[in-house]
């Protein structure tokens, strides 16, 4: 009979395990939004903030002007304010 109880007992405790964990399979997808105005399709995102590295607005971009006298925006190395494009040699 504790045998039978026992194996009950171990039986629930795994069918509850498993409904309460996530679906492992399911991909996050970034929640920014792409020039045109529509969702951003990449699914390598961070789990911490939602985004991928395009769109993370943690990630420091390049403070270089473009030919407009615009910002350049464009993502950088860690340490750096330049993108490769507006370093200095």
């Amino acid at each position: 009979m504790k045998k039978l109880l026992s194996l009950v007992v171990l039986v629930m405790f795994s069918l509850t395990t498993l409904i309460a964990q996530d679906k492992p399979d399911e991909r996050l997808q970034c929640k920014g939004k792409r020039k045109a105005g529509d969702a951003c399709k990449s699914t390598i995102v961070s789990k911490k903030t939602g985004y991928c590295n395009a769109h993370d607005p943690n990630r420091p971009h390049c403070t270089g002007k473009n030919s407009k006298q615009e910002p350049c925006g464009m993502i950088v190395s860690k340490g750096k304010t330049t993108c490769r494009f507006h370093s200095v040699q």
